[in-house]
């Protein structure tokens, strides 16, 4: 997981499709998602790799953590054509 902040896009994580920007990013089941903290809008970036396995709690806590400071787990996903704009 990556310290929240504002960072540009680069070659492993795409920016926010409203302001181009992403915060974060956190790993859950398969998925690598990064996100975008003032848009509330999160993105799927890959998956295939097992990262948020049971029994991974330090994971799970960073990203309990990251649901009560930011309400990642309420953000819409970016990706959604039904997403509200």
């Amino acid at each position: 997981m990556s310290q929240p902040g504002r960072y540009e896009p680069n070659e492993y994580h795409r920016g926010c499709p409203i302001c181009g920007l992403w915060d974060g990013r956190y790993d859950i089941g398969r998925g690598e998602w990064t996100y975008c903290v003032e848009h509330r809008l999160k993105w799927c970036e890959g998956a295939g790799r097992a990262h948020f396995v049971e029994g991974d709690e330090e994971k799970r806590a960073a990203y309990e953590r990251l649901c009560e400071r930011y309400g990642v787990d309420t953000f819409q996903d970016a990706d959604d054509p039904f997403r509200e704009e």
